[in-house]
């Protein structure tokens, strides 16, 4: 199973200015924009983050998502949503495409564990062939930055603050708090078995 984000987002998640404001960074003595770059790179690796902690993409952009195997009456679970259309469905082998569906032949259906693609009318999926993968094509996110949840919004912001005071790279920053409390019911539940 492989997700690839096939065009990166031609946005940020939060505006530059609101992580200026949020760091009370001077404004207003001519275009000092010294560290906008850098700042953006920290609002990006938030996004990142905490896109990967929740399950959700925040900005709108085309995945793929390719799998080896799958229910074929249950359909394929996506790893991120929310998803807002279903583009196409194609298995695909070593000697090419062997069948592609567009997004009028799928349906989208929310399970207990996800978004679930399945053909459209609940029939199954075709199986896969040996040595053949199946690919979805879809795009996921709230839509732009401004339709980002608020709290959502203020994970990145907090997240991108923290980058910013402690000047640490993105993995080696831990999880502030505040974050976490605000991640804490967007994130995808995990089971396991007790001793």
């Amino acid at each position: 199973m492989r997700l690839t984000e096939t065009t990166p987002a031609t946005e940020l998640s939060v505006a530059l200015a609101q992580l200026r404001l949020h760091l009370r960074l001077p404004e207003g003595f001519g275009a000092d924009t010294a560290e906008d770059t850098l700042l953006s790179q920290y609002i990006a690796a938030a996004t990142q983050r905490v896109e990967r902690l929740t399950g959700l993409a925040l900005v709108s952009r085309p995945f793929r998502y390719n799998v080896e195997r799958y229910d074929a009456c249950e359909g394929i679970v996506l790893p991120i949503g929310p998803v807002e259309t279903i583009d196409a469905f194609g298995l695909h082998g070593a000697s090419g495409v062997l069948l592609i569906m567009d997004g009028a032949d799928l349906s989208l259906s929310q399970g207990e564990t996800g978004q679930r693609v399945t053909l459209a009318g609940g029939r199954a999926l075709p199986t896969i062939p040996e040595g053949a993968f199946a690919r979805v094509a879809f795009t996921a996110g709230f839509g732009t930055a401004a339709d980002v949840p608020a709290d959502l919004v203020q994970a990145v912001l907090l997240l991108a603050a923290a980058f910013y005071e402690g000047r640490a790279p993105a993995d080696e920053t831990a999880l502030p708090a505040e974050v976490a409390g605000l991640l804490a019911s967007r994130r995808p539940a995990r089971l396991t078995v007790g001793a």
